[in-house]
């Protein structure tokens, strides 16, 4: 796909107070496999910013996308999938330096099952963890696109194509 047409259409996001809202959370992750894609296209700021933000209350995360994050740390170009733990208690974070802050479009994908998590960079398995992954119920907090609960962590550049899957999609899927 040529990258301008990757493009077409993208929602652009300035980092400051944009966001795209899907109502609430619980109303997507309904069970424990779920897969979320994405192009996008980070502009030069590097401050930590929710790609997508799946809430299991105000402010906590269930399951989000997250961009320059090592494990909860600021680092430029990383990616990260943060991931709500069996009894409630933490959370646990799979992260990979993808070189994300470049100013090309890339293709996320990350999925989760119960117990493993994936993350794609244009259709290439990048990394993959064993975490146990229990999606929190009843959560009428908002799942957001842009943003951490359209409240924070603002992100700065394109998101197009965001596709959200209540299943664990294979490498041959993501890269279909």
């Amino acid at each position: 796909v040529q990258a301008d047409a990757i493009g077409a259409g993208s929602a652009l996001f300035d980092g400051v107070d944009d966001t795209i809202t899907l109502g609430a959370s619980d109303n997507f992750i309904t069970t424990p496999n779920v897969t979320y894609t994405c192009w996008l296209k980070a502009a030069a700021d590097t401050s930590v910013a929710y790609v997508i933000s799946n809430q299991k209350d105000e402010g906590s995360t269930n399951l989000s996308l997250v961009l320059h994050s090592n494990d909860g740390t600021p680092a430029a170009g990383y990616i990260t999938l943060v991931v709500w733990n069996d009894d409630g208690s933490a959370h646990t974070m799979v992260s990979y330096d993808g070189s994300l802050d470049d100013g090309n479009w890339h293709h996320i994908s990350a999925t989760t099952t119960s117990s493993t998590q994936k993350i794609y960079i244009n259709g290439i398995l990048v990394t993959e963890e064993s975490n146990t992954f229990d999606p929190a119920d009843h959560s009428s907090a908002e799942m957001a696109i842009g943003s951490l609960n359209a409240s924070s962590y603002w992100f700065e550049g394109n998101i197009c194509q965001v596709g959200i899957w209540s299943a664990a999609l294979t490498q041959a899927q993501v890269q279909s």
